[in-house]
């Protein structure tokens, strides 16, 4: 009776359905991508902060609480993805020779089979209840920020007949592809909690550094075409200006007083035909090395029209 049931219910996990959880799952994975990425930022900004006077104290303090979120982060994402793989397994998994994997993505055997039979529901829920408890008891001022609004619940789901417990609700006759899903639902949790739990480390230490990495000239003018006697008035300036950056900027080797990292140079043309002003200057970058930077700025100065009287 229970395999009859099983197949009836197959029958009824329609195409539709099955691509709605694919197309969530593909947005779950890139999200958790896309938190790594940003996490990455967090982690190079504290060790950044180990090696400054400034902030080396707070570092030494709260990198190492961050490196631990981190360490537990990856573990329960690791083991997951080992789900997965097993669930996979059990909806038939073949691997084909282009790389794909192919499997029952309706099959609504594999989940009650893996996750309540072979008790691996119970089994992720304590592991989920372990990393919340490893990540508040990081630190008091972690648990005091976290603790009432923690991104992981373990609590039982709500159904038609009441709540259910947490594998029947999420795990009990569901297609695998749905399956995948919730565990995908579960790993962007985790690298959430990974990600806010960094943040606030480093907020405790300083503002995080991002750091300038192309710093170019930058340049305008009031023409490009000008009469004998009218004014240029170019415009110069440092990109990706930072308060923190010292520069200076000449223009004909004049040098430009800047103001909110840029300054007028004015001078009125004479001589027809193009031109070239060469702008010129320096910054010092985040090692305090100067570097050079220049640019070239053409114009071009007509000749007057008028008429020719001739004594004939």
């Amino acid at each position: 009776m229970y395999l009859v049931l099983t197949a009836i219910l197959a029958l009824n996990v329609s195409n539709e359905v099955i691509e709605a959880f694919k197309t969530v799952d593909k947005s779950l994975i890139a999200s958790n991508t896309n938190i790594n990425s940003s996490n990455q930022i967090l982690y190079k900004s504290l060790s950044d902060m180990l090696n400054k006077d400034e902030t080396k104290v707070q570092a030494a303090v709260w990198q190492p609480l961050a490196e631990k979120a981190k360490g537990y982060s990856a573990e329960l994402e690791t083991y997951i993805n080992d789900l997965k793989m097993e669930l996979k397994k059990g909806a038939g998994l073949v691997t084909k020779s282009d790389g794909k994997e192919d499997f029952k993505e309706d099959n609504l055997d594999a989940s009650t089979r893996i996750f309540e039979t072979a008790g691996k529901g119970n089994q992720l829920k304590a592991k989920l209840e372990d990393f919340k408890k490893k990540i508040l008891d990081l630190d008091p001022k972690i648990k005091a920020k976290f603790e009432n609004n923690f991104p992981i619940s373990t609590e039982g789901v709500d159904g038609k007949e009441g709540k259910k417990d947490f594998t029947t609700g999420y795990f009990h006759m569901t297609p695998t592809v749905a399956a995948l899903t919730i565990l995908s639902k579960f790993q962007n949790n985790v690298k959430n909690v990974e990600s806010q739990v960094v943040t606030f480390c480093a907020s405790q230490v300083g503002a995080v550094e991002i750091h300038m990495d192309e710093v170019n000239v930058l340049v305008g003018q009031n023409s490009n075409y000008l009469m004998p006697g009218q004014e240029l008035v170019v415009t110069a300036g440092v990109g990706a200006y930072s308060s923190t950056v010292k520069s200076n900027i000449a223009i004909n080797g004049q040098p430009l007083t800047l103001v909110d990292g840029q300054g007028d140079y004015k001078t009125k043309v004479s001589g027809s035909g193009k031109h070239v002003i060469r702008v010129t200057g320096s910054f010092k970058n985040e090692q305090g090395i100067d570097v050079p930077i220049s640019k070239d700025i053409e114009y071009v100065v007509g000749v007057p029209g008028g008429a020719a009287v001739m004594l004939d």
